[in-house]
């Protein structure tokens, strides 16, 4: 009987053992991962600051995984663009050095509608669908035009503006920038498609 409860007894000791054994390699596991974290933060400490996230690019998914939104910087332009649910482009804010800043604003078919940018001056321009301009704002220190023109071609000017001028940058969609030559003096013009004056004033 005593050796029963004896050998009993080993049994317990030793699976006492082996459970405390486990504890302590889970312990040091931990520990060893926690060791490395430190080492590695360390020496990368610019890798992960409170309140900050460092990256070259972030995308912004919905609860189906679609991409609704990208973060990012390409070029030296650092631009925020938003996506539909059939993942086509629909605004996107870019910031460049080299053009100043931009919102660019697109329909269902992905055509630049509506573009607000500061260059050398800011202005707003309106599009149709195939790019044309339909409506043209901007202004500077001394001078501002609004252009109006329909889908025939004819245009009527208030403000300084001599003739339109236009720009293609192709950056993964073409951005269409348009602008006006001014003269000194404000005026009122209308123009056919062949930006002939039909009238003017003064």
């Amino acid at each position: 009987m005593a050796t029963e409860l004896e050998a009993t007894d080993l049994q317990g000791r030793i699976q006492r053992m082996e459970d405390w054994v486990k504890t302590l390699r889970w312990m040091l596991a931990g520990a060893g991962v926690f060791l490395a974290l430190q080492i590695w933060f360390s020496i990368h400490p610019t890798l992960f600051q409170a309140n900050t996230i460092r990256a070259r690019n972030v995308t912004i998914v919905d609860e189906k995984g679609n991409r609704v939104a990208l973060l990012g910087s390409e070029n030296g332009v650092s631009f925020l663009s938003f996506y539909d649910a059939d993942h086509k482009s629909k605004a996107q804010i870019a910031v460049s050095d080299a053009q100043g800043p931009k919102i660019i604003l697109f329909d269902r078919d992905e055509h630049q509608r509506a573009l607000l940018e500061v260059t050398e001056t800011p202005q707003l321009v309106l599009h149709s669908p195939d790019h044309q301009v339909r409506v043209l704002l901007t202004a500077d220190d001394e001078t501002a035009v609004f252009w109006l023109k329909d889908k025939e071609g004819f245009t009527t000017i208030l403000g300084n503006a001599v003739e339109e001028t236009r720009r293609i940058t192709q950056s993964g969609q073409p951005v269409v920038t348009d602008g006006v030559r001014k003269t000194p003096g404000a005026s009122i013009q209308l123009r056919d498609p062949g930006n002939s004056t039909l009238w003017k004033a003064p």
